[in-house]
């Protein structure tokens, strides 16, 4: 996929980078969500944000 310019939330989120493809940004997310243990074991879907993922919309 191309990369995309992207939002402040997200260059934030992504370590400042300012494009990113939409396949690497859904990998950025979901291996902060496993690494920080915000996804909810038994429905398998994130649930929770921490503070590093306010201002994504995710």
């Amino acid at each position: 996929m191309q990369p995309v310019l992207v939002s402040d939330a997200l260059r934030r989120f992504a370590g400042g980078a300012p494009e990113i493809s939409r396949a690497g940004a859904v990998k950025l997310i979901w291996a902060h969500i496993k690494a920080n243990g915000l996804q909810c074991c038994s429905l398998q879907v994130p649930l929770m944000r921490d503070d590093t993922m306010h201002g994504l919309n995710a």
